[in-house]
């Protein structure tokens, strides 16, 4: 007897965009215990954690969209946006090649 199950993919939602994508697919931000958030490439750190999707568009709008502030529920300054959203470029501009 063959199994037609297929394993399981968890889905996440991309907190920019609002799509649910597999979470392969997606780039982690993780807040560690009360600080700064961070970007988690292999989406291994503890601590809450939201998704983006690993293009252009919806990285470059995760300031203008406010993501990182409704998703850790406060305020962030244009530092740490900038920050974290220069990481990802760079990351997915490596990726890519």
């Amino acid at each position: 007897m063959t199994s037609t199950a297929t394993r399981h993919i968890p889905r996440r939602t991309c907190v920019v965009c609002r799509q649910v994508r597999p979470k392969p697919e997606l780039l982690r931000i993780a807040r560690l215990q009360g600080g700064e958030p961070t970007f988690d490439p292999r989406a291994r750190y503890g601590g809450r954690g939201t998704y983006v999707c690993a293009n252009e568009n919806c990285i470059t709008l995760l300031h203008k969209r406010k993501g990182l502030d409704r998703a850790f529920r406060r305020a962030f300054p244009a530092v740490v946006y900038q920050k974290i959203i220069q990481e990802m470029l760079d990351y997915v501009a490596t990726k890519d090649h």
